[in-house]
């Protein structure tokens, strides 16, 4: 029986400037370790197909690094990466860097991507090259020398930098001229940095288009001037139980009037400091919506506004992480009297709720302002009932108790979300007023 490197491949015979380029593009996956696997699988077929990707550096300019990494065969593939931009990915490998990083260090010049994790270890000597062509910087648990100057500050292309629970060193122009920038448990060379320092580094990039941040900073004696980012679309902020203020003033320190994607997470914090946070950063946003979605589950608020006529499915959100509140109803009903309050009575809302918030959600439904009869969220068009299981649960009832206050509810449609076998949409139904039940819509 022939092996298969000896087997016939008509396929092969393909010139090479063809071959290669289906080959490449038949990868079903962005799994840097299962692509490498498959190219490993695919240079078996036969001799024809191992030549032809062995000398092809497009297989292997990506050099994840493992716990069972053999760093022999590692340098095999930097070898046949040619003089291909090098993407190293060492997240998880569970190895000091000092094993494998004397591997990668001479090819810095080639670096597209670099991603350590480096398990609380000083990483200043193997930051200290020139990187002309590295775009994305990730490291976890790391420490830099105060006085290193990071890629010896040539890092021309770099745009991407994530960085969680590492030490800076005094110089970080290389954090400049960034299109994403998240920043986790960050310190500098004497401890928590100022917010006078994180408001310099976001100066230095005015064209950042995604933050992420918590909320572990000095706040100044003189709180730093509001610095405006008219580029940042995506905007997300942890905060936590050291920091209850930082939130409020970190929202106040950074204008984006065009953010579409807000992520809110406040680990348990007051009420305040979560609407404060949600009304400086929305409000211009749910002035000018055409149509709001509002989701509310037991661990998150979400709202969605669609705000662009000419691009009615470009959907922007909000999220406010509700999960760690005893008492999460009390920050979704504030969030909701709060955009009820700036919202047009016209505007359409969609409700998608979770069983466990649906009641809460109806109370705050069912009440009516004191001066004249009117309720909350008049625009009310649709409710979607989410999340398994819906059996024995009363919610017609709640629905029944609804419509008892006078509130018109007809015009609502109820959707009873069962599970995937309803293909997603589930029972559409309508309130029937001569039975006061709900019934299948038409």
């Amino acid at each position: 029986m022939k092996s298969p490197l000896n087997q016939p491949n008509h396929f092969s015979r393909l010139p090479v400037d063809l071959f290669v380029p289906i080959i490449f593009l038949s990868f079903d996956t962005q799994d840097p370790v299962r692509r490498l696997i498959r190219t490993e699988e695919l240079r078996l077929v036969d001799r024809a197909w191992q030549t032809a990707i062995d000398s092809t550096p497009i297989f292997w300019t990506c050099v994840p690094i493992e716990p069972d990494s053999d760093f022999k065969v590692i340098q095999r593939w930097i070898t046949k990466s040619g003089e291909g931009p090098l993407h190293i990915l060492s997240k998880r490998c569970l190895r000091p860097l000092q094993e494998y990083m004397p591997f990668v260090i001479p090819h810095a010049r080639r670096w597209r991507t670099l991603d350590l994790e480096a398990y609380s270890c000083c990483i200043s000597n193997y930051i200290n090259k020139p990187a002309p062509l590295l775009e994305t910087f990730h490291v976890l648990n790391a420490s830099i020398l105060h006085d290193t100057i990071v890629f010896g500050g040539v890092h021309p292309a770099l745009s991407t930098v994530g960085l969680e629970g590492v030490v800076l060193p005094n110089d970080t122009s290389f954090l400049r001229n960034l299109k994403v920038l998240r920043l986790r448990s960050v310190s500098g060379p004497s401890g928590r940095l100022h917010l006078s320092q994180l408001q310099a580094i976001l100066a230095s990039s005015p064209h950042l288009d995604q933050l992420v941040l918590d909320a572990r900073y000095r706040v100044d004696a003189q709180p730093p001037p509001p610095i405006l980012i008219p580029s940042l679309t995506s905007f997300q902020l942890t905060a936590t139980v050291y920091s209850p203020e930082y939130p409020v003033v970190i929202s106040t320190m950074i204008h984006a009037p065009n953010v579409t994607h807000l992520d809110l997470c406040f680990d348990g914090h007051p009420v305040p400091a979560t609407l404060g946070i949600f009304s400086k950063l929305t409000a211009e946003r749910i002035r000018r919506a055409l149509s709001l979605e509002i989701k509310i589950f037991p661990w998150g608020f979400q709202l969605s506004t669609d705000t662009q006529p000419e691009a009615p499915s470009a959907l922007q959100g909000v999220h406010v992480s509700l999960s760690d509140y005893p008492e999460e109803m009390e920050v979704a009903v504030m969030l909701l009297r709060y955009i009820g309050t700036i919202t047009s009575p016209f505007v359409p809302v969609d409700l998608v709720v979770h069983r466990n918030t649906m009641e809460g959600v109806f109370n705050y439904l069912k009440s009516s302002s004191e001066v004249q009869v009117s309720y909350p969220l008049p625009g009310l068009r649709s409710v979607r009932l989410c999340w398994i299981p819906w059996d024995g649960y009363p919610y017609e009832r709640i629905v029944g108790d609804l419509a008892r206050t006078g509130r018109d509810i007809a015009k609502i449609t109820f959707h009873l979300w069962k599970g995937e076998s309803d293909g997603g949409e589930g029972q559409v139904l309508k309130w029937n007023a001569e039975t006061m039940s709900l019934v299948t819509a038409d």
